[in-house]
C-alpha cells in the first residue's frame, strides 16, 4: 500500500488493520475463500497461518521519492471451530502482528505527535467471533450453500496500524461444489469498518 501526500495534507489516524491477508481456516475451502459447507456436529478445527509482506506501507512524498513506514511485517492468524450442530459452526479468529519493523515519518503530512514514532514490535489485531450456517447440501441440493456473519472487536493495536477503531462485521454467504477432484468456490458478503480518517485535505 502506498499513500501519496503533499505538505498540505496531514495523517489523522492510525487506527486500522494494515494486514489484508485474512484467512478464516475452512478445512474444506481455501486460503481466503470459504466452501459452503459446515464441519458436522462436534468436529472442530485448529489452524495457524503465517505470512509476510514486504515494504506494505509507504509514503510518496509529491516532491518525489519513496519513505517507507512499515518495511516488514510476520503475521499470523491462529483459527478455531466447532460444529455446534449439523448444519452450524461458530469459531474464533485470533490475528496478530509476530514482529514489523517501521517508524512514522518526520514529516509536516503527519500528526506532530505521530512523527518519528517507531511502530516497531510485537501486536495484537482485532478478534473475530463468526457463526456459519449451511443451508443446502451438495447430495440432496446439487451444491453446498452456506452464510456467516462474524463481529470484529477492537483488541488490536491502533498506533501500529494493527486494529480498528472500534467495532466490525461482515455477511457473506458461500457456495461451492466438488467437481471431481476439485472444488469450486463463490464468495459473495459484505464488511463493514468504521471510518478511518487517514488524511485530511485542506
Amino acid at each position: 500500500m502506498s499513500v501519496l501526500w503533499s505538505g498540505q495534507v496531514r495523517a489523522e489516524n492510525t487506527a486500522f488493520q494494515l494486514q489484508q491477508f485474512r484467512p478464516w481456516g475452512d478445512p474444506k475451502g481455501m486460503f481466503l475463500s470459504q466452501s459452503g459447507e459446515t464441519l458436522e456436529q462436534w468436529n472442530y478445527t485448529v489452524a495457524l497461518y503465517l505470512n509476510y509482506g514486504y515494504s506494505p506501507l509507504t509514503f510518496r512524498p509529491l516532491g518525489g521519492g519513496k519513505v517507507g513506514i512499515v518495511d516488514h511485517q510476520l503475521g499470523a492468524d491462529l483459527l478455531g471451530a466447532v460444529g455446534l450442530l449439523r448444519w452450524l459452526d461458530v469459531g474464533l479468529n485470533i490475528p496478530m502482528t509476530l514482529y514489523q519493523v517501521g517508524i512514522i515519518p518526520s514529516s509536516p503530512s503527519f500528526a506532530p505527535d505521530d512523527r518519528g514514532r517507531s511502530v516497531t514490535g510485537f501486536s495484537f489485531s482485532d478478534i473475530k467471533l463468526f457463526v456459519k450456517a449451511q443451508t443446502l447440501r451438495e447430495k440432496k441440493h446439487f451444491l453446498n450453500l452456506g452464510f456467516q456473519i462474524y463481529l470484529g472487536f477492537p483488541s488490536g493495536s491502533k498506533s501500529t496500524f494493527n486494529g480498528e477503531d472500534g467495532v466490525s462485521f461482515g455477511l457473506a454467504t458461500y457456495a461451492s461444489k466438488r467437481i471431481s477432484i476439485f472444488t469450486v468456490a463463490l464468495n459473495l458478503g459484505y464488511r463493514y469498518l468504521p471510518s478511518t480518517a487517514l488524511v485530511r485535505l485542506p
